[in-house]
């Protein structure tokens, strides 16, 4: 069982978005951090969290996707998308390199649910009259520029290190036992609950997750049900403080 929620209206669809509980856990998140403080967002996805993290502070917003990655650096440079996307244009652009922010722009912006290439959204059912395409492209004009910094890194490869100043993490990790992410190596849970409790050494590190092993939780929240097909899921955001374990 698992949920397919995807970040809409207010962000990139994209698989298991936090669009709807965003500005409640970024709440909880900046109040942890210091003024001035980086935010680092290791698994940014479609950037919910990135942006509501930017309105205390600058954000590294980082992911493993080469593909989405690419987008985000190519709209920050100028890259203007298409305000609608066909079936054909949709077809074609799963078959561009990861380097082409059009197979993004489909393949997440575009797709039902967020989930990558998982078919083509015709609109929102939030706003039935906006193409997923419009509102996509209007979140890359207006909501990525407040994001200080994005850049394709893999969590798991960086090892835990001291900062002299040492950014506030959250991740928004696969959650364990829900669908895996396309276009990504296999996640390894083991490996990333350890990375969590090295990183807490050096830094506060929240995670987003139904059960985490390690930490407090600070935050929870039953999930909708119409975002979720586990009817006893809860959101939870658990908190690792620095030096706590």
């Amino acid at each position: 069982m698992h949920c397919v929620a995807a970040r809409v209206g207010g962000a990139v669809r994209y698989l298991g978005g936090k669009y709807r509980i965003a500005k409640y856990l970024a709440a909880v998140v900046n109040g942890a951090r210091k003024r001035g403080q980086w935010v680092w967002d290791p698994f940014c996805g479609g950037l919910s969290m990135s942006v509501a993290l930017s309105v205390a502070g600058p954000v590294w917003a980082t992911d493993v996707n080469a593909s989405l990655i690419a987008m985000y650096r190519a709209a920050r440079s100028g890259w203007d998308p298409p305000s609608e996307i066909t079936p054909e244009d949709y077809a074609r652009a799963k078959r561009l390199p990861d380097s082409d922010p059009l197979k993004a722009f489909c393949g997440f912006g575009c797709s039902y649910g967020g989930k990558w290439f998982g078919g083509l959204a015709r609109v929102h059912a939030s706003r039935p009259n906006t193409p997923p395409s419009k509102s996509t492209r209007a979140f890359l004009r207006d909501k990525l520029p407040l994001v200080a910094s994005v850049a394709r890194l893999d969590f798991m490869s960086v090892a835990p290190q001291p900062f002299e100043d040492p950014p506030v993490i959250y991740c928004d990790p696969p959650y364990a036992g829900t669908i895996g992410y396309a276009g990504t190596d296999a996640f390894s849970r083991k490996e990333f609950v350890r990375r969590v409790r090295a990183w807490s050494a050096h830094t506060d590190i929240f995670v987003s997750e139904y059960e985490f092993p390690i930490g407090r939780v600070v935050w929870e929240r039953k999930a909708p049900p119409q975002v979720c097909f586990r009817p006893d899921a809860v959101e939870r955001l658990y908190h690792v403080a620095r030096g706590s374990l």
